[in-house]
């Protein structure tokens, strides 16, 4: 091989890679299949937090839409109207679609779509640390640190993050063939400082622009947090030196892309209907984001690297002054420190970190104060910053420094084994969240969801007592209050609760749904058929329609019909107990005793503790005839049950009991 020959070859294979381009493909392959073998022990978890809102009962999910809706109408993005408003994610939405049009809605098919979009993810992170760093093995070692890392459980397991996922792949492939024309020259004469080198066309700069516009376009269509795409250009750009920025096919890239941002973000708005972010900026907010941004972007560096204690319900204390200036010290001395280093790949990985996070750093409101899904995207920039050390390090310490990062790995993979058993049940999960922070409204708020959906409805009320507590105030709250006073009998309470989740937001289709059956009991058919009406204008698939739906069936005296509208509803969400329960009284009520004792099995197959279903099975074997196994399972029912209309349901069943 001639001088030259091996010149060529040295610029074309990472260094580190005596293995070759072969050996790095076997490597990659490696740890996508350990990373997806980690998470094979969580494969089929059920729906959780957002997932029901925004596919299960999402009729444009569920159903379909006309494409032109899924962009320009926000009642698309949700089944419920409160949280279309708080975003514009439209190929997200028509993913969902096509995930539940090609397999169904099951939440397993949910969790292998998010583990496919990983498993590419990792290959886009591992090209972009070889193009970044040229060294196989700091690339390989950063990018099975990412793929491990136990921030991205929640991402993997979480069926919305679809979108999140989704959204970094399109942003890796914007960011590559941006990269491709800002390094790849323009029309010069030779020699001059902007020529293009040999053999790049023009044809393939203008088609990699255009690629990079599209794929940037789509990002931000699936996930906001993409906007910051053009930034990041602009920082790959800078590895080669400010005067990079005023080439003239960087400079017209870069603001292709910046007009490009302002497009989305402004249909975003206007889709939306509200503004930019989850509440109005102004100074109050603003001097909050100011204090917070340079806290936040420690934090996401800490849950990036801490194997343990994830969880959805984070809570972040308002910083004090001297907090945030502490914080800001050690941001702007970690920047000079990587000035003064002069190692582009880690300038670039952590300033990629940085500029990723901005949409999350409260400088615009959003409602959570951190996530580990935020961390998805910025993660990447941690990983290459990884990278960019590892190669640093001179050859007579490389061994060395991989000890760390293998010890490293054995934590990360035992941490996300670890962390996936939250996730085995949505009970499961905001109760860690609630041991984790217990100060946390959003916690006790969720986990008082979930006990409501299983029929613990005075457990339920003591965390959404608890939620209120801690100073949240929202529509969906008080309309859970309400639920549990109402399944409680506390009917003027819950009437009280109603009316101030209307007030809150006269847009809670649920609420008016709620409203109506309260309604109902006071005999007021005509108003309970009205708010009916109005529920199912705003939240057609809310199981709070149906069930108000199912309940004036039955006043109007048509119990066969208030039995159909609830299987419909179990068909829906087959995996709700409360639900299957509904359904066997109804059932009851019509004279269907089989079916009753069907919806109750199931209803105790899901959970087995549930008073109110060994109720409607103790009835349901009284009517055809099991009088043993009707004794045991009234009993069983009875010793569980509180007082309320099904105790004395239970009770008059077990009276007639020879």
């Amino acid at each position: 091989m001639s001088s030259a020959e091996r010149q060529r070859s040295s610029r074309q294979a990472p260094r580190g890679a005596a293995v070759g381009w072969r050996g790095i493909a076997a490597w990659a392959g490696l740890i996508v299949v350990g990373a997806l073998a980690l998470y094979a022990p969580s494969v089929g978890h059920p729906f959780v937090i957002d997932d029901f809102a925004y596919i299960a009962e999402n009729q444009a999910v569920t159903s379909g839409a006309p494409l032109r809706d899924y962009f320009l109408e926000r009642a698309t993005t949700a089944g419920d109207a409160h949280l279309a408003t708080q975003s514009y994610r439209p190929l997200r939405t028509l993913a969902f679609r096509a995930v539940v049009r090609t397999f169904g809605l099951r939440p397993v098919a949910f969790g292998w779509a998010n583990r496919a979009l990983y498993a590419l993810s990792i290959i886009g992170v591992l090209l972009v640390a070889l193009r970044v760093t040229r060294d196989a093995a700091a690339s390989l070692v950063a990018t099975a640190l990412w793929a491990l890392a136990p921030v991205h459980v929640e991402p993997v397991l979480y069926a919305s993050s679809l979108g999140d996922h989704l959204s970094l792949l399109l942003e890796l492939g914007a960011l590559a063939s941006g990269a491709f024309v800002i390094g790849g020259g323009a029309l010069a004469r030779p020699g001059h400082p902007l020529a293009r080198p040999a053999g790049v066309h023009t044809a393939a700069l203008l088609g990699a622009a255009a690629l990079s516009l599209v794929l940037a376009a789509l990002a931000m269509l699936a996930k906001e947090m993409a906007v910051t795409a053009c930034a990041l250009l602009a920082a790959w750009a800078l590895r080669d030196g400010p005067r990079a920025l005023v080439r003239l096919r960087t400079g017209l890239l870069l603001m292709a892309h910046g007009a490009l941002a302002i497009a989305c973000v402004g249909a975003g708005v206007a889709v939306r209907g509200t503004p930019l972010g989850h509440a109005p900026i102004d100074a109050a907010s603003l001097g909050h984001g100011v204090r917070q941004a340079p806290v936040l972007l420690l934090e996401y560096a800490r849950l990036y690297v801490v194997p343990l204690g994830h969880h959805p319900g984070y809570v972040l204390p308002e910083p004090s002054v001297a907090v945030s200036l502490a914080a800001l010290a050690v941001v702007v001395a970690l920047a000079l420190a990587t000035w003064r280093a002069r190692l582009p790949g880690l300038a670039l990985g952590l300033a990629g970190y940085a500029i990723a996070l901005l949409p999350v750093l409260q400088l615009v409101p959003i409602l959570a104060d951190l996530a580990d899904r935020f961390a998805l995207v910025p993660s990447v920039g941690l990983a290459l910053a990884t990278a960019a050390l590892i190669t640093a390090a001179p050859d007579r310490l490389r061994g060395l420094a991989l000890v760390p990062c293998a010890f490293a790995l054995l934590l990360f993979a035992a941490g996300t084994l670890v962390e996936q058993r939250a996730w085995s049940s949505e009970e499961a999960l905001w109760a860690h969240s609630v041991e984790l922070a217990p100060e946390s409204a959003q916690a006790h708020a969720n986990l008082g969801v979930v006990r409501l959906a299983s029929g613990q409805a005075r457990e339920a009320l003591a965390e959404l007592d608890r939620a209120r507590a801690l100073g949240r105030r929202a529509a969906p709250l008080e309309f859970r209050r309400a639920v549990a006073l109402h399944d409680l009998g506390r009917f003027e309470e819950a009437a009280r609760a109603v009316e101030e989740a209307l007030a809150l937001d006269p847009l809670h289709g649920a609420a008016h749904a709620l409203k109506g059956d309260l309604s109902r009991r006071r005999g007021q058919l005509v108003e309970a058929a009205t708010e009916l009406d109005r529920a199912r204008t705003l939240s057609p698939l809310h199981p709070s329609i149906t069930l108000l739906a199912a309940n004036l069936a039955e006043a109007n005296g048509r119990p066969q019909d208030s039995a159909r509208e609830l299987s419909e509803l179990v068909g829906r969400s087959p995996e709700v107990p409360r639900f299957q329960y509904l359904l066997g009284r109804a059932a009851l009520l019509a004279g269907d005793a089989g079916l009753a004792l069907r919806a109750a099995d199931a209803c105790l197959a899901l959970d087995h503790a549930q008073p109110q279903c060994r109720c409607i099975r103790g009835r349901a074997l009284t009517v055809t005839g099991r009088v043993d196994e009707a004794r045991v399972a009234l009993d069983q029912a009875l010793a569980a049950l509180d007082d309320g209309p099904e105790r004395a349901a239970c009770e008059e069943a077990r009276r007639r009991l020879p």
